[in-house]
């Protein structure tokens, strides 16, 4: 990862984005969380690895930050919370240089329910 820079959406209190920037990628975690935000900055800034973020609404993003980057990623829990999937879309392709690529680790929230029965 050393060198790539990565858009990180949905950070929530930045694990995965800190986690990006000790393999040594310029990570940038953006979620619209305050309180979130504060606490992504302060781990951060405990652990002294050099990690970005921003308060933003996914929406309103392409204000808070410039440029096109090399990964775009977001992970496990996000996708049931997006009201409009395909704006969503718009907002990732606008970020990703071409050759870039977007990455996403999700789940199904029913097939991780504890009140799931199997057959």
């Amino acid at each position: 990862m050393t060198g790539k820079s990565l858009f990180h959406l949905q950070c929530h209190f930045g694990m995965d984005t800190i986690s990006w920037a000790r393999l040594g990628a310029k990570a940038t975690g953006v979620d619209f969380s305050e309180e979130a935000i504060s606490l992504a900055r302060s781990l951060s800034q405990e652990l002294g690895i050099d990690a970005e973020f921003i308060v933003s609404n996914i929406a309103d993003s392409p204000n808070a930050l410039a440029g096109q980057l090399d990964i775009v990623f977001t992970s496990h829990g996000v996708l049931v919370w997006l009201p409009d999937l395909k704006r969503w879309a718009e907002e990732i392709t606008h970020f990703l240089k071409p050759g870039g690529f977007f990455y996403v680790v999700d789940t199904i929230p029913l097939a991780t329910s504890s009140t799931t029965k199997r057959t």
